[in-house]
């Protein structure tokens, strides 16, 4: 009986460990490019092609802000602030695909904002 709990006892434990890791092979929440970086978030404008992002990479959120607030069934650039430790390692213009936490939220403002830090973000290549 003890050499089975012996063994036992650490399979448990590895398994229950192993289900708390972050599923980061999965596909990214959010992908778009870089608007802005302060110390501890980003600004990622979603789901646009690089001749997108050329055409808005200068453009001020107070700016978004006003064609949001007036835009008339037009499609607009969603932009998404994302908490992130090292958020000063991004550049404006870098390509990103962003993990959120599982059990993040996302409010309803513009830009939207996440309420707890990112898993990973990485920049793809």
């Amino acid at each position: 009986m003890k050499r089975v709990l012996i063994f036992a006892i650490p399979l448990l434990v590895s398994l229950s460990l192993f289900g708390c890791g972050t599923d980061t092979d999965s596909k990214p929440d959010v992908e778009g490019y870089v608007l802005k970086t302060d110390e501890d978030r980003i600004l990622v404008a979603e789901d646009i092609s690089s001749e997108k992002f050329e055409e808005i990479k200068n453009k001020t959120v107070s700016e978004f802000r006003e064609q949001h607030n007036t835009s008339q069934g037009d499609k607009l650039t969603e932009l998404m602030y994302v908490d992130y430790d090292d958020a000063g390692k991004f550049e404006k213009g870098d390509e990103v695909e962003v993990w959120l936490r599982k059990n993040s939220s996302v409010s309803d403002t513009y830009p939207a904002q996440t309420d707890s830090e990112a898993e990973k973000i990485s920049v793809k290549k």
